[in-house]
């Protein structure tokens, strides 16, 4: 299974009273919320390969890298808004790294559970190596390991040379792009990471791109995408350029739309809890996704039913964190 992707601990505005901006917290929480389900949707439809072919439902999968591209972009965006606003030193620094890996060994807590549960390591075959490297049963968690050190980088950079932390960070993401498209390195490693620094443009700038947000830049930001995604015959181009001009659409649209939020709707609670741990989502829909027999379940049942358990999952490991914080 390779997982498209999914923020971890995304940075959160905690502003909410900016004019014209819906990137606040209550706001992004929301969005990555709906980002989420539709990655762990991705995730699961990937066990019906045939049956989204025949339908010509593979659009799924582009929804996910597109959902993606969002994450990276909040997450930039927020961040840099952290960094501006705070001190970077050791604390600093710790405790954010810190809430990124708590989730991951309380995933780990849970799959090895659920595997002495129904028997899966009654031979003893416990995956000891993918818990060292940062890994997943049955999956490449490129995303987790890609923005942890990007996160990393980011910090040592605004620790040390904060001036030209902004400038740096673009700079090293952009040749890791390079790099890694060079040696044949699969898409999804690097095919919405530039994103993160667009986050991270809009975070130093959007009082200034406030001002050319009109009805023409919109629909240039269409053709763009349209341009990009369907008659662009570069393989590089068309990999990333899509997601990137995705999240200048979400961009345009924090600048020019104010929609009031109610809390108090329940399905919008439920995707605000989600976007408040998607990171434990993105752990926890592994768990469902590797011990339930899709066949046997079938196409229905087993993506709504991993999305619902990996919620209850990750209110479940919301709660041991809680105990053992």
């Amino acid at each position: 299974m390779c997982l498209l992707g999914m923020p971890i601990q995304l940075y959160m505005v905690q502003t909410k009273t900016e004019p014209h901006c819906f990137l606040n917290r209550d706001y992004t929480c929301l969005l990555r919320g709906i980002c989420m389900i539709m990655i762990v949707v991705s995730h699961t439809v990937n066990e019906f390969t045939e049956l989204l072919i025949q339908y010509h439902l593979n659009s799924i999968w582009i929804c996910g890298k597109f959902a993606t591209g969002i994450f990276f972009f909040l997450s930039g965006y927020g961040l840099t808004l952290s960094i501006k606003r705070n001190k970077v030193d050791s604390v600093y620094i710790f405790r954010h790294i810190r809430n990124l890996i708590y989730p991951y060994f309380i995933f780990w807590l849970f799959y090895f559970l659920t595997g002495l549960c129904v028997g899966r390591f009654s031979s003893g075959n416990i995956p000891y190596i993918d818990f060292l490297f940062l890994k997943m049963p049955n999956a490449d968690t490129w995303f987790f390991r890609t923005i942890l050190g990007v996160y990393i980088v980011y910090f040592a950079m605004a620790r040390f040379i904060k001036p030209f932390a902004n400038i740096c960070i673009a700079v090293i993401i952009i040749l890791y792009v390079f790099v890694l498209a060079y040696l044949g390195v699969s898409s999804w490693w690097w095919n919405t990471i530039l994103c993160f620094p667009v986050g991270i443009l809009y975070a130093n700038y959007s009082h200034l791109l406030a001002k050319s947000a009109s009805i023409k830049s919109l629909l240039f930001i269409i053709c763009l995408f349209i341009i990009s995604y369907k008659y662009v015959p570069s393989y590089y181009v068309r990999e990333i350029c899509p997601a990137v001009i995705c999240c200048l659409f979400f961009a345009y649209l924090s600048l020019r739309v104010s929609i009031p939020l109610k809390q108090s709707i329940i399905p919008i609670s439920i995707v605000s809890f989600i976007g408040q741990n998607s990171l434990y989502m993105y752990f926890m829909e592994t768990i469902p996704i590797d011990y339930m027999n899709s066949k046997e379940a079938g196409f229905i049942v087993f993506v709504f039913g991993s999305i619902i358990a990996t919620i209850v999952l990750t209110y479940l490991g919301k709660r041991v964190e809680t105990y053992l914080l």
